[in-house]
């Protein structure tokens, strides 16, 4: 599972070090055997990184960078849910938090049975730094969150709502 993800993440890492943005994906293989475990498992961790989204939210709207995809949304409750029920399930979300504006996308995602990762600032800031990147857009850094979350997915833990009664 984890060298088909492996094996989609580096590729893309490395388009976008070049400024590509990737439109589809042709993945061809030889194999000594037909292993069908190994395989369904390959395409398992192949396919998880393809359901990977950095989502850069800001007060009024939020910027979606996925796999072929790249769009900017109303950050409003009805259009972020009606977008979020399209995805397939167990989608995996990268959202830098950012004052209380991220909360509606994480609980509404959270609620669908959607992964959400809440990236610190600071790290996300020292991660742009470290692969030499130097321009701050919205939609930069949704692209930026996503390839953090494609290298970085292993050692992140997932984000859950706090408990009722919290506030």
């Amino acid at each position: 599972k984890n060298l088909g993800w492996k094996a989609l993440a580096v590729n893309l890492s490395d388009l976008a070090a070049m400024g590509a943005v990737p439109r589809w994906v042709t993945l061809a293989g030889a194999l000594p055997a037909v292993d069908e475990a190994w395989l369904a498992a390959f395409a398992e961790g192949f396919f998880a990184c393809a359901a990977d989204f950095g989502v850069d939210v800001a007060k009024h709207s939020v910027q979606i960078d996925g796999e072929n995809l790249s769009l900017e949304l109303p950050n409003t409750k009805r259009e972020l849910s009606a977008w979020l029920k399209r995805l397939p399930a167990q989608a995996c979300f990268a959202l830098e938090a950012t004052s209380t504006f991220h909360l509606t996308f994480a609980h509404l995602a959270h609620a669908l049975g959607h992964t959400v990762y809440l990236i610190d600032g600071y790290r996300l800031s020292r991660y742009r730094e470290g692969i030499g990147g130097r321009a701050k857009t919205d939609a930069l850094d949704a692209q930026l969150l996503r390839r953090y979350l494609c290298h970085e997915k292993q050692a992140l833990r997932p984000w859950t709502p706090p408990p009722a009664g919290y506030s």
